[in-house]
């Protein structure tokens, strides 16, 4: 067996190829004996070709991990890392964070203030030279005048 090395979540696959097919083998974590129906393991077999997989690996799935047949075995560690992020994406997710929890309610209880809802749902708040005003200031573009006049 080899070491494994892999990020949370991403499944682990230890293999063993035998000299003999059709071999008993015993799966083994640390004493523990492995069965298909334990942590959501699959446990196969095809021919010589022996395949312990944990599809979905947690911090708790790292240890020793043994094949044994008969008195003979084979042993490797599996080591899971938990998922770490760069400083930039720990930033990213931040500013993510901030424009949609904070930011979005802020605007929108400004924005409500403005433009009182219920108006808003009759249609009809804009009079016509006020978004031709905010075309000639570059405050909307022409295909955004064309959008709200048409919901108008």
């Amino acid at each position: 067996l080899d070491v494994i090395t892999c990020i949370e979540g991403q499944p682990a696959v230890f293999t063993c190829e035998l000299r003999k097919p059709h071999m008993m083998v015993r799966w083994y974590k640390g004493s523990v004996l492995l069965t298909d129906t334990v942590n959501e393991i699959t446990i196969e077999s095809k021919d010589r070709m022996y395949v312990l997989t944990i599809p979905n690996t947690t911090k708790d799935s790292s240890g020793f991990y043994s094949i044994k047949i008969n008195n003979e075995s084979s042993k490797a560690q599996l080591h899971v890392r938990g998922v770490e992020l760069a400083a930039e994406e720990v930033n990213y997710l931040r500013l993510v964070h901030l424009m949609l929890r904070i930011a979005t309610p802020v605007v929108r209880g400004v924005f409500d203030k403005e433009f009182d809802p219920e108006q808003l749902k009759g249609g009809n708040i804009f009079p016509r030279y006020r978004i031709e005003q905010l075309v000639k200031r570059r405050h909307l573009s022409e295909k955004e005048k064309d959008l709200v006049l048409s919901i108008t």
